[in-house]
Formats: C-alpha cells, sequence, structure tokens
C-alpha cells in the first residue's frame, strides 16, 4: 500500500496525458491528480498535508510528463493540469524545478493555442500562490512576456490577453504589499512596464466591442487600475489624465445600454464567455466600473478629480442603482430574498448594491456631496416625469431609484438639513416625491412601498401632519390581502417610524395606529418565515416599547404570547431567529405585567424541553432554553420568585451535570 500510493500520482499523470483514454476518465483522474498533489507533494503545506509524501523518482517523473498535458485539446484538462502545476510549483520552483519558467515562455512563443492557453492558466494560478520571496524572481521574467501579450491582442485573441492582464494586475498588488519591507521594488521590478502598460490600457478600453476588445477584457483592465490606485497613487497621479477619459466613457455611454438589457430587458444580448464556460457579462464591466471610482474615492491624491465630476458620477451611479425587471420577478415572488437582498447590510452583491456603496461613500467623503445628489436627484426626476407623460412604463424606476438613495444616505442629508445647507426647496421636493409615490396611481408596488421606508428615514425634515399621512398608508399596507411586497415595506418602515418617534418623544403620533400594527405585525408573524418572519420580530421589539400600557394589553388579551410560544418550539434551533425570540421575551420580561404572564404561559413550556428525554427533546434545544431562562432572570424584576428558582435551578443542574456539551454547560455558568 505504501508503494502504491508513491506511485500513485504516476499512474494519475500517464492516464490524464493518455488521449487515447476516454474524456471523463481522464477529466477524473485529473481532478483526482489534483487533490493528490495537495494532499501528499510536500510535507511544507501544513494544513492539507497527509503522509506519506510523494517519493523523490514519483516527483521528478510527474514534473517532466504533466507539461505535456497543457497542449491537450480539451480545455478541462489543461485547467486541471495547470492547478497540479502550479501547486507543484509553489512549492518546488525554482529549487527543485529550475527550467519551469523556460518551460511556460517556450510555450507562450509557441503560437499555439491551446499551449498558450495551457501555460497561462498556470501561470494565473501561480501568481496567487506565490510568496513575497519569490517576486523578485517571477516580476522580471513575467510581467515582460504578460505586456507583450496585453499588447498583441489580434495575434493572441482577446481572452488570453485578458488573463496577462489579471496576472499583470495579481503580480503589481503583491509588489504593493511588498513596498513597505522591501524598500524600492517598484522602481526595480515595475515602474518600467507602467507606462507602456497604462497606455496600452487606454488604448484598449476605448476599443468597440470586437474581435479585440469585450467587456471581459475591460472588466480586467479596470480591476488591474483599481490595484495600482490603490497601491501607488503618487505615480498613478501623473497618469490618471490619459487613463480617466476612456473610463468615464464606459462609465457614461454604457448606462443606456444597461438600461435597455437590464434594467427593463428591452434588448437582448449576448454574454461573452471565457474558455472555461465562465460568463463574463455586462454588469461585471459595471461593478469594476464603481470598484475603481471608489479606490480614486478613497485616495487622498484623487480628492480634487473626483470633486471636478461628483455630480456627474451621482446621477449615473443612481441611475445604474434603478431596480431590473429581473429583481421585480425575484422580490415579487420570494419575500424572504427580498428582505436580504435590500437590507442595509446585505452581504448579497448586485450592480445596485455596489452603486448603494459608492453613492454612500462619496457623501461621507465630501461635504458638498448631499447638495450634489440634490441636483442631480432634481435631473433624475425631471427624466421620471418625461418619461411618465410619455406614457413609459418604467417612469416610476426613476422615482423609486431616488427614494431609496435618499433614504440610504439619510445621516448625510439631516446633518445638512440641521446646518441649513439643505434648505426648504430640498425638503417641499423630497415631500412632493414621497406624495406622488405614495398614491395610489404610482407605478408599482415597489414605488409605494420605497416612499413609506423614506418617509421614515427622512421623517426628522417632515411636519406632524406628513409623518401621521405616511404612518397611515403605511398601516394600511400591513394587512391581510395587500401585495406582499407592500407588507414587508410595511412591516421595515414602522421599525424607522417607531425608532424616531420614540428618541423625538413624538411618540403620540403613533398612539391612533397601535392596534392595527399590533394586529398586522401579528398576523405576518403567522404567515411568513426565515428573513421576514425575522424583520417582523425586530420590529415588534420596537414596538412594544412605544406605549407600555399598550403592551401590557396586547400580552394579556391577544395572542401574542401563545405565538412567542409556538415560534420559540419551532424556530429554538435556529441561529438567526432564536436570538431575536430571546430578546423579544427580554423586553417584554422589563414589563411587570408582561413578566408575570410569561412566567404563567411561557416558563412550563421551557422547562417542559428540560424535564423531556433525549428521544423527545433534541438535545440542541437544551442550550437556549436555558439561555432564555437566564433572560427572563436578568430581566424581570428582583427579588426573584423563590418557587421560580426552586422549579428551574434544578432541571438546569441535572442537564449540566449530565451533559458533555460545552454549549450547555456555559450557558449553566451563565445562568448560575
Amino acid at each position: 500500500m505504501h508503494i502504491f500510493v508513491l506511485d500513485f500520482g504516476v499512474v494519475l499523470t500517464d492516464i490524464v496525458l493518455d488521449g487515447s483514454i476516454s474524456l471523463e476518465i481522464r477529466q477524473l483522474a485529473s481532478i483526482i491528480l489534483k487533490q493528490y498533489v495537495e494532499g501528499h507533494w510536500s510535507s511544507l503545506s501544513e494544513e492539507k498535508f497527509r503522509p506519506p509524501e510523494v517519493g523523490v523518482q514519483a516527483k521528478n517523473i510527474i514534473r517532466q510528463n504533466l507539461p505535456n498535458g497543457l497542449r491537450d485539446e480539451s480545455s478541462k484538462i489543461r485547467s486541471s493540469v495547470a492547478h497540479a502545476m502550479s501547486r507543484i510549483a509553489s512549492f518546488d520552483w525554482p529549487d527543485s524545478w529550475p527550467d519551469l519558467f523556460t518551460i511556460l515562455i517556450q510555450a507562450l512563443h509557441s503560437m499555439d493555442g491551446n499551449i498558450i492557453h495551457g501555460a497561462m492558466r498556470v501561470f494565473t494560478e501561480f501568481a496567487g500562490e506565490i510568496s513575497d520571496l519569490q517576486v523578485p524572481q517571477i516580476a522580471p521574467t513575467l510581467l515582460p512576456e504578460m505586456l507583450k501579450i496585453f499588447k498583441n491582442t489580434q495575434v493572441y485573441g482577446v481572452r488570453t490577453s485578458s488573463r496577462s492582464v489579471n496576472i499583470f494586475s495579481t503580480i503589481a498588488g503583491l509588489i504593493g504589499l511588498m513596498r513597505d519591507f522591501y524598500k524600492g521594488i517598484e522602481k526595480e521590478h515595475l515602474y518600467p512596464y507602467l507606462p507602456e502598460f497604462l497606455s496600452t490600457c487606454s488604448q484598449q478600453l476605448a476599443l468597440s466591442d470586437g474581435p479585440s476588445s469585450d467587456c471581459g477584457i475591460k472588466m480586467e483592465i479596470l480591476k488591474a487600475l483599481e490595484v495600482l490606485v490603490k497601491h501607488f497613487p503618487k505615480y498613478m497621479l501623473q497618469h490618471i489624465t490619459s487613463i480617466l477619459p476612456p473610463v468615464w466613457a464606459i462609465f457614461t455611454q454604457s448606462v443606456d445600454h444597461y438600461i435597455k438589457t437590464t434594467i427593463n430587458c428591452i434588448d437582448s444580448t449576448d454574454d461573452v464567455v471565457d474558455e472555461d464556460g465562465e460568463i463574463l457579462s455586462f454588469e461585471n464591466l459595471v461593478y469594476s466600473t464603481f470598484e475603481f471610482i471608489v479606490a480614486l474615492v478613497e485616495s487622498s491624491k484623487f480628492k480634487k478629480t473626483v470633486q471636478q465630476y461628483l455630480e456627474e458620477i451621482l446621477f449615473f451611479t443612481m441611475v445604474y442603482m434603478q431596480i431590473t425587471d429581473e429583481q421585480v420577478d425575484l422580490w415579487s415572488n420570494d419575500p424572504n430574498q427580498f428582505v436580504e437582498d435590500e437590507d442595509e447590510e446585505t452581504l448579497s452583491y448586485s450592480v445596485r448594491i455596489s452603486a448603494q456603496f459608492l453613492i454612500l461613500t462619496l457623501c461621507q467623503r465630501f461635504k458638498e456631496a448631499p447638495q450634489k445628489l440634490f441636483n442631480a436627484v432634481g435631473r433624475l426626476k425631471l427624466k421620471g416625469d418625461e418619461l411618465r407623460t410619455q406614457g413609459d412604463e418604467h417612469w416610476w424606476k426613476y422615482y423609486e431609484v431616488i427614494l431609496l438613495c435618499l433614504g440610504y444616505v439619510q445621516q448625510s442629508i439631516l446633518e445638512k438639513v440641521e446646518t441649513g445647507e439643505l434648505k426648504d426647496d430640498f425638503k417641499n421636493s423630497v415631500k412632493e416625491m414621497l406624495v406622488t409615490a405614495c398614491s395610489t396611481e404610482a407605478g408599482s408596488a415597489f414605488l409605494v412601498g420605497q416612499s413609506f421606508w423614506t418617509s421614515s428615514k427622512l421623517a426628522a425634515i417632515l411636519d406632524d401632519q406628513s409623518i401621521s399621512h405616511f404612518l397611515q398608508a403605511t398601516v394600511g399596507a400591513l394587512g391581510e390581502g395587500q401585495n406582499t411586497v407592500l407588507r414587508v415595506f410595511a412591516v421595515k418602515s414602522l421599525y424607522g417610524f417607531c425608532d424616531y418617534l420614540r428618541d423625538s418623544n413624538k411618540t403620540n403620533l403613533l398612539h391612533p395606529f397601535l392596534e392595527q400594527i399590533a394586529a398586522g405585525i401579528l398576523s405576518m408573524a403567522t404567515q411568513f418565515s426565515e428573513s421576514v418572519l425575522a424583520l417582523t420580530l425586530e420590529t415588534l421589539m420596537i414596538v412594544i416599547k412605544v406605549n407600555l400600557e399598550f403592551t401590557s394589553t396586547l400580552v394579556q388579551n391577544s395572542q401574542l404570547i401563545p405565538l412567542i410560544n409556538a415560534l420559540y418550539l419551532k424556530y429554538a434551533t435556529d441561529h438567526h431567529l432564536e436570538p431575536i425570540i430571546e430578546d423579544l421575551l427580554g423586553d417584554l420580561a422589563e414589563i411587570p405585567t408582561c413578566y408575570a404572564v410569561i412566567m404563567e404561559k411561557i416558563v412550563p413550556t421551557l422547562l417542559s424541553i428540560l424535564e423531556a428525554p433525549e428521544d423527545k427533546v433534541p438535545p440542541v434545544m437544551v442550550a437556549p432554553t436555558i439561555d432564555v431562562l437566564t433572560v427572563l432572570i436578568r430581566k424581570g424584576p428582583k427579588p426573584i420568585q423563590q418557587s421560580f428558582i426552586l422549579n428551574t435551578f434544578p432541571l438546569v443542574s441535572k442537564k449540566a451535570l449530565q451533559s458533555d456539551d460545552e454549549g450547555i454547560i456555559q450557558v449553566f455558568f451563565c445562568f448560575s
């Protein structure tokens, strides 16, 4: 068995390289070979190494034969071989594989498309794994070769040239990271090639899409420029005047194409696909443009450059930020995804989210940004009004994106209103748009709902009468039978209204709506799950703090406590929902009259979980149950009822003594 493992890689390599064997078997062998190299090649790979290590003779045979796979007809075989070679190189180059780069450079000069593709894949993989000690050896050989390929797109093809930009950028980023401890490395190994590289970038970005250019290579160029701006701002400042015009052209002239093909889906377009079948969508180019602008914004060297175009950047970014037809369909049918994607701290990624981040960054970095944003909003509103007059069904998207943007940069706007920099004409214009959007004649539930949310975020600039108007519309949208999108927007907006009105001592404006709010929230909590339920419960947590007398009545006379009981039993092991339910019970426990109801109707359920045998209740419910009991002790009135201690402490102690689960033991100490 020991001998078999030592020679296994040689056998796998032979299978991968044997063209007479079926492609499916060779692909399977190539996958296993990658895993074999990861796990057995070198004991220096501490995380993944599994003994025994491959023998010296086997390593020599594999290193000698494996490069032949770079010429294979199958791109999948070439990619797998390239991955294995790059991993081997990360351990063995240059000491044990000194001729590797000679082999790969010869492959690039062969003008054989397959071999070039294979060699470029090795360089791509290897560039991401090299150490700082290897950079001074690699850069003098690799950077000029990549620059040569990049300059000769018509010879090498757009995909290979695109990969050369990626490799050049990766090496440049590494050099940027090394500057602090390797003085002068950029001047020695990068700056000699940058003028020609940047000149080629400008030329390539200015080309129309065709055989020598497409959104894929432009995306890689913008990523490279972002890396250079971040790491070498002083150097890049000298060249920014030649770089910005083609970038600006892409940013401003591509917007109509994006509106037609992605936002409104009027025209169709064929996405670019690379050699491995990965789609290089136009949206990726938009992302890269935004990220390049963010890199400029975050560097003090380019502050004046960005200021010069600030209003235009804000205007076009908002245009890109419009909701797409695909998002309308997805969110209308999947409210949980809607909540997740539109959350201000979302982990999702889209052009819309990327645009929000850029606008927020601009408003935080430039004191004049809110006023420039107001100017851009005026232009967008005119465009929306124009389309509405023409009967264009998509007019509402301009209004919706304006409201989204204003709500998203709420803090910057309110600061400027407070200092008087944004005057009454701004407040009147915002109110007018909110009223238009909130009307039943508005073009979409997303626009109406966005008016709820933005009015809650900007309630500080509205008078009490306007707040009551928007509150009434928001609460009305909570009810059963309403559009699901509106209901989600309503519960999301109520959180904002309650938060503002409580902090500004205006909760009296909420009092007329409390019964309707409670009924709507309880209805939603029974009908939705996952993210919508989490949002609903978070809103309920702030609603119960508005009027404690009302909350006390609600707890005693409604289905709230039985509902919480049922939700806890269902979601006690849900890492997202259980902490929210726990916090909700803790907030209720601070109200004496509510605490008594909890003791009567919730605590018996919790104790029954601790009393039940393991075959009746999952053990994973024990720790969160003890957690909830701990919260009730901490938040409830003092002194703690003696009967409560006598009923709970023995059960909790017994569970802790019988368990070796660290979670249970930890919560037991908290409980104690």
